[in-house]
């Protein structure tokens, strides 16, 4: 469990790293022309908030807690499900 709380927590970082700005860019154009974009704001703010437990695992004093565990994993299933949304997503130009 410890190897596997570890790489969930690597993965939520990972997937992070696209989420942030996502979020960042979204609030600040005030969610696009017709404000649609800022529906999708708390879903991205809830995926951010799951970098915290993800830090918290990279110490090796946390890595067998099974509430992060547990946690990591929702966090994991939740960003990666969204970020395939938002990538397969066809642009209507």
């Amino acid at each position: 469990m410890k190897k596997i709380n570890f790489l969930l927590a690597i993965i939520l970082i990972i997937v992070n790293i696209y989420f942030i700005p996502l979020t960042i860019i979204n609030i600040k154009n005030s969610g696009g022309a017709m404000g649609f974009g800022l529906l999708l704001a708390p879903f991205t703010i809830f995926i951010n908030l799951f970098v915290i437990p993800a830090f918290i695992v990279l110490k090796e004093k946390y890595r067998e807690n099974k509430f992060l565990f547990v946690v990591n994993l929702i966090g994991t299933i939740f960003s990666i499900s969204l970020f395939w949304l938002l990538i397969s997503t066809p642009i209507l130009d």
